[in-house]
């Protein structure tokens, strides 16, 4: 009969138990390995060993420093809520410390550091404060780590038997291991001591010193990768003293960027650009010098690193696009490469592509644009649509490759296409290359209605926007009109943009269609958003048709950037944190990392302004009556019965008294003394400040910047030049809405970014200064 599991398993425990027991004899040490062996892989499957703890303990007393790390191993797991048991290590694990090899000193230190035992730190204290003057290396190493787990153990106790100043004294130990230890050991407990707010006094801040930065810095050479990084990033938290300094630590560092290892150049480059924030000129050339170790990892065959390389480098080409004109080749895709560096590999070709090498770059993103993965095709595609932002010359071959891309009949193709090119078309208005496009599209939709949202949305925003050039845009209108009850709000939205827009165009043809997107739009009340600018259009239409044309129908200025690809302020924030997660995400840290101790209080605050808002749109959607749409019993079907034209709207439609806010006005005569402006700007406190990038290549000159300020009654008082940037001393008087002065300082840097501030004798929060800090950055937006 065979033996039950139970039967086995206990069978196999005593056979062990007596292999332990025997005595130690010479060439015994692999048939105890083996037992050693079966007990842990017993206690990892979960089986209960805890019987054989006394024979394991008894087992200590060997040479054989294999069998001691089992059963090491096996101590500090069953000490875990086994400690009555574990208290019967201790001795044997004190007399181990003790022994001649450092070797079983060292792990026996660690071990009881490590052991689940009431009262442990009587034991602990002396043999840690022993084991950090050892004669041995390795010993002073695993004693400086048992500061750290002490530290885990008990805040109390760490500090009150000094170990922070022991950690503090062994950073100047001759063996790099141990001081490496040290500093991690201080770093550690200074994040977590940031983490749990702990009071200060406990101990003075661990805050790196000269002398100590120089010493670790020096030993570079010698220390692993991982130690490499901790003593760079150390430089994060020490500014040089002088420009000498400055150049001493850079070339300290230097012989790190060529390191195989990513971490440790990158956060050598980190290091750089902290040294240099103070030194625009230098920077510029640090960049070049970073320039071929960033390529050499960012083409590297390990693809993970490749992309959080690329990802640097992609933040690098937006301070300073020309970084790597030369280099452009290197980052062509590859076949078997990942999508997500694809797609990072892409927006860095945008942003260096060169009228040199456009006609390379477009064959390149044409190949892209027929991957099999959507992400990679879509995301090429609206490369090209970049290219042109940068390089506007590009605009008709871009053109006539989104016209293959259209007639090519692939939705998704079709949609990514439609989609870029209402973002090509914001940013440059030429109707000779864009009129026979339109034409095209209009025939694709009357060979083959499109039927995918993306496509629709764009096709209305082109007929809204150049419907006069369509002979087929009123009545392709019609058609979407007549089941706009039926499509998505976004779709209903743009219907209804589109055919206000168009209306004021052709008004004849459009009067009835625009009339039956009023009246579906003002009595379906499943969305506010539309609902809200359907009331908007239709008041405004009836208090004053010219007045309408003038806001709905208004001139729009090509658009030279996207908001999204020249925040400058984010730009400048993810400089700040360049080695680290935000680089990668492309946002600041605190946007992914939560405070646990904030969190509860931020998920109440949520939940409040998240019942107050939907209280609020019930009340909004509670005021809109289908049958009184205006409040004085206006039926919308009245509104295009009859004469079209501007007097009979005006005789349909009464008057409503809707808030306008007044416009800003500056004085285009204004004078200013310097003393005065000297005087106001120690008094007045800051009201604004921000970044733009300049549209231009690099530093622009005064003069073009005076004549782009001067066009918006902005005017320059003084200008120098300090640590190689422009310094401009600017002032302006505003009439209206409210008399006030502003008095603003910007700096101009080398790559074209300009840090702003400004000052006004109004509060902050007046609109009369929120207005005018959106006219200061278009002003500099128009820099030429």
């Amino acid at each position: 009969m065979s033996q039950s599991p139970a039967t086995k398993k206990g069978g196999e425990i005593d056979d062990i138990r007596a292999c332990l027991r025997e005595p130690p004899k010479p060439g015994d040490a692999p048939t105890k390995r083996a037992a050693l062996r079966k007990v842990v892989a017993m206690m990892t499957s979960g089986i209960d060993t805890s019987a054989l703890f006394p024979d394991v303990i008894m087992s200590c007393f060997t040479s054989d420093v294999v069998c001691k790390k089992l059963i090491y191993l096996y101590l500090i797991t069953q000490s875990k809520g086994k400690e009555d048991l574990a208290v019967l290590a201790i001795n044997a694990l004190v007399k181990e410390c003790s022994d001649q090899s450092p070797v079983v000193r060292g792990v026996a230190l660690r071990t009881l550091a490590a052991m689940h035992v009431p009262n442990l730190l009587e034991y602990l204290v002396p043999l840690v404060e022993k084991g950090l003057s050892d004669s041995s290396a390795y010993v002073r190493k695993t004693a400086v780590c048992c500061l750290l787990r002490q530290y885990h153990r008990s805040v109390e106790d760490f500090y009150e038997h000094q170990y922070f100043e022991h950690a503090l004294r062994m950073l100047s130990d001759p063996d790099v291991q141990v001081s490496s230890n040290a500093l991690d050991v201080l770093l550690e407990v200074t994040r977590l001591e940031s983490i749990k707010e702990l009071a200060a006094e406990l101990h003075p801040p661990f805050i790196v010193s000269k002398s100590l930065l120089y010493q670790l810095l020096n030993r570079l050479r010698v220390l692993n990768e991982w130690q490499q990084i901790q003593v760079i990033r150390l430089c994060l938290q020490y500014t040089p003293s002088s420009e000498d300094e400055m150049f001493d630590m850079m070339n300290l560092l230097d012989e790190r960027l060529e390191s195989n290892n990513t971490g440790v150049v990158i956060a050598c480059s980190c290091a750089f650009f902290h040294l240099t924030q103070n030194a625009p000129a230098v920077q510029r050339k640090v960049f070049q010098r970073l320039r071929e170790p960033l390529l050499v990892i960012a083409t590297s065959h390990v693809t993970e690193t490749a992309y959080a390389a690329l990802c640097h480098v992609k933040l690098l080409v937006q301070r300073d696009p020309r970084l790597f004109d030369e280099d452009i080749r290197a980052f062509y895709c590859t076949v078997n490469e990942p999508s997500s560096n694809k797609c990072v590999k892409m927006d860095i070709l945008a942003s260096t592509v060169t009228a040199a090498s456009v006609k390379a770059v477009l064959d390149e993103l044409v190949a892209y644009s027929e991957d099999r993965n959507a992400t990679v095709a879509r995301t090429a595609i609206a490369t090209m649509g970049r290219v042109t932002l940068r390089l506007p010359d590009a605009l008709g071959s871009v053109l006539a490759l989104f016209t293959d891309f259209i007639t090519l009949g692939l939705e998704d193709v079709r949609g990514a296409t439609l989609s870029v090119l209402a973002d090509v078309l914001r940013q440059h208005v030429q109707l000779d290359k864009v009129r026979p496009l339109l034409q095209t599209i209009v025939q694709c939709y009357k060979a083959s209605p499109f039927t995918d949202d993306e496509s629709r949305l764009s096709f209305l925003w082109l007929l809204g926007e150049f419907g006069e050039y369509v002979a087929e845009a009123p009545y392709i209108l019609e058609i979407f009109s007549d089941s706009v009850l039926k499509e998505p709000a976004a779709l209903r939205l743009q219907l209804l943009t589109s055919a206000a827009t168009l209306f004021f165009k052709r008004p004849p043809e459009m009067q009835r269609c625009l009339g039956r997107v009023f009246h579906a739009l003002l009595n379906e009340f499943t969305s506010a958003d539309v609902l809200d600018k359907a009331l908007l259009y239709f008041r405004l239409l009836r208090t004053d048709v010219a007045v309408a044309a003038r806001v709905i129908c208004a001139a729009k200025a090509p658009i030279r950037a996207f908001a999204e690809d020249v925040d400058a302020n984010l730009l400048d924030r993810l400089m700040a944190e360049f080695d680290t997660l935000s680089v990668v995400y492309g946002v600041p840290q605190e946007t992914f990392i939560v405070d646990d101790k904030a969190s509860a209080g931020d998920e109440e605050e949520e939940e409040e302004q998240e019942v107050e808002e939907e209280r609020r749109e019930g009340k909004q959607l509670e005021m809109y009556n289908p049958n009184d749409v205006d409040g004085n019993g206006a039926n919308t079907r009245a509104l295009f019965i009859g004469d079209a034209s501007a007097a009979g709207m005006d005789q349909l439609f009464g008057s409503d008294d809707a808030a306008r806010a007044a416009p800003l006005c500056l004085s285009s005569d204004a004078q200013l003394d310097a003393s005065v402006f000297q005087q106001q700007w120690s008094q007045l406190d800051v009201a604004a400040t921000f970044s733009v990038t300049l549209q231009t290549s690099g530093m622009p000159s005064v003069d073009a910047v005076e004549a782009a300020l001067e066009d918006h009654d902005i005017f320059v008082l003084a200008s120098g030049v300090q640590d190689g940037a422009q310094k401009l001393f600017l002032y302006a008087e505003a009439t209206a809405p409210t008399r006030c002065w502003f008095f603003i300082e910007a700096f101009v840097t080398l790559t074209g970014a300009v840090r702003v501030t400004v000052k006004a004798d109004a509060p902050s929060s007046s609109p009369t200064v929120v207005a005018f800090e959106a006219l200061l950055r278009c002003a500099f937006d128009a820099v030429e």
